[in-house]
């Protein structure tokens, strides 16, 4: 089941923006703080960050309370079904002008 937390539906009541980033969450709660404080940090007024969720661990309550206190992030949580079917779902909540995407990745070996 795919959930959907954050902006309303209706374009007019978001308000146009310039950059949507698109935020890939799999498997990274360790590194997902440290992910999201950088982007709150961000001092493009007309930017709004999708976090889209496909995660085999835990990092709802992390992404719920950033998403609290911080009303650019929009939420997305799905089945994982691996990275680009998650990735593919980003994009197409992405709302503005520009999409920049970002990966956080643990990268092993």
């Amino acid at each position: 089941m795919l959930v959907c937390e954050g902006w309303m539906n209706d374009d007019q009541k978001r308000g146009a923006m310039r950059v949507s980033m698109v935020v890939l969450v799999c498997s990274v709660e360790r590194y997902l703080r440290e992910c999201l404080d950088s982007l709150k940090i961000q001092t493009l007024v007309d930017m709004k960050f999708v976090c889209v969720d496909g995660s085999t661990d835990s990092p709802l309550s992390i992404l719920r309370k950033y998403a609290n206190a911080d009303d650019r992030i929009r939420l997305i949580f799905k089945p994982n079904v691996g990275c680009k079917h998650t990735l593919n779902h980003g994009i197409r909540a992405a709302r503005g002008e520009y999409t920049e995407l970002l990966f956080v990745l643990v990268v092993t070996g």
